[in-house]
C-alpha cells in the first residue's frame, strides 16, 4: 500500500485499511518534513512493533510521476533484495481529486513492472484536477518508460 502523503488526510485514509492487510507493507511517499507528520500519525496509533515493521517510507520525486517512478525503482530493488517480499498489486491512496491521474501514471509505470495498481480515494475535497494534466504525465510516464527521463526539467533541481 502507498500513500502519496501531501495531506494527512490521505494518510489517515491509508491506516483505516493497512492494518486490515496482514501482509502488505505501508510505504508513505511525502518529501522529509512530511514524514515526520506520517511518523506522528503512525505514533498515535500504537500500533504494534510487527506492524510497523512493515513501514518503509520513501522521499523522492519532486512531483506525483517522479514519486512514482522512484516507487517503481524502489520496488524492482526490494523485489530482487533476499528475503525481499513478492510484490505483485499496488493499492494507491491519495485525494480523491488526485486518484485518477495518479492511477493513469501508475498504470504506466508500475504496469511496466507487471503489477496490478488500484486506487483508493482519501476524502480530501479538494478542487478537481484538470484533465489535461493527466494527459500530459501519461505523455511524460511513457517518455520515462522509454528513455529513463520524466520530461522534469533539470533546472528546477533533482529528486532528493
Amino acid at each position: 500500500m502507498v500513500v502519496l502523503a501531501e495531506d494527512p488526510r490521505r494518510t489517515a485514509a491509508a491506516l483505516e485499511i493497512w492494518p486490515r492487510i496482514p501482509s502488505a507493507w505501508l510505504v508513505p511517499h511525502a518529501g522529509p518534513s512530511l514524514q515526520r507528520a506520517v511518523q506522528a500519525q503512525l505514533q498515535a496509533r500504537r500500533l504494534p512493533p510487527s506492524t510497523r515493521e512493515r513501514v518503509r517510507p520513501l522521499t523522492c520525486g519532486l512531483d506525483t510521476l517522479g514519486q512514482l517512478t522512484c516507487l517503481a525503482e524502489a520496488l524492482r530493488r526490494w523485489r530482487r533484495s533476499a528475503g525481499g517480499p513478492a510484490i505483485g498489486s499496488v493499492l494507491l491512496v491519495t485525494g480523491e481529486e488526485h486518484l485518477p491521474r495518479a492511477l493513469a501514471i501508475a498504470h504506466i509505470v508500475l504496469g511496466a513492472e507487471g503489477l496490478a495498481v488500484t486506487g483508493c480515494p482519501a476524502r480530501t475535497q479538494a478542487a478537481p484536477e484538470d484533465p489535461l494534466r493527466t494527459q500530459r504525465d501519461r505523455l511524460r510516464a511513457q517518455l520515462w518508460r522509454a528513455t529513463g527521463w520524466d520530461g522534469h526539467p533539470p533546472f528546477l533541481g533533482q529528486a532528493p
